[in-house]
């Protein structure tokens, strides 16, 4: 699906930008794991090592209540 939007700026100029969007992401359905693009990798490589460091957390901090 492709989206064509034409709009003025403040300083009256105008622009004209074409958005081409997958369907299966406009309903939430082409989300890919892990992402393709750089920066949606990197995302989901930092929301992993959060993970990991947070289980480490609670595992440490059950042995300290031992």
């Amino acid at each position: 699906m492709i989206f064509e939007v034409e709009y003025h700026t403040v300083l009256n100029e105008k622009r004209k930008n074409k958005y081409d969007l997958n369907l299966l992401e406009l309903v939430g359905k082409g989300n890919l794991r892990p992402p393709d693009t750089h920066i949606g990798n990197i995302s989901y490589r930092l929301e992993k090592i959060e993970k990991l460091i947070d289980k480490y957390i609670i595992q440490n901090k059950q042995k300290m209540d031992k």
